[in-house]
């Protein structure tokens, strides 16, 4: 799990081209996955880490968070949202163009 994270935040902070320090590490997360244990799993090491996140377990979840809240970065588990993946990342870049998504 310390290794996704990791990977999350250093992609962010590349497209960004950010060096580490300058990294906002209030960073508004959403975590998109239908199960539970991963979501709060990846949600704990983020508070840890100093960001925020909301999370949503299916499609019309993902799409009232994106439009409630700014989004900086959304994490989609295609394995568990088969039919819905590509469905929710066409609803955050429309809600939201300036987020970056990870599969």
């Amino acid at each position: 799990m310390h290794f996704i994270l990791a990977r999350v935040l250093l992609k962010y902070q590349f497209k960004k081209n950010r060096k580490w320090s300058e990294f906002p590490m209030e960073t508004k997360i959403l975590i998109v996955d239908s199960n539970l244990t991963t979501r709060k799993s990846l949600g704990h090491q983020l508070i840890h880490s100093g960001c925020e996140f909301a999370e949503a377990d299916n499609l019309v979840q993902a799409n009232q968070v994106a439009k409630k809240y700014e989004i900086e970065v959304v994490l989609i588990d295609l394995n568990s949202l088969r039919s819905e993946a590509l469905l929710v990342l066409q609803m955050i870049k429309h809600a939201q163009p300036e987020a970056e998504v990870i599969l």
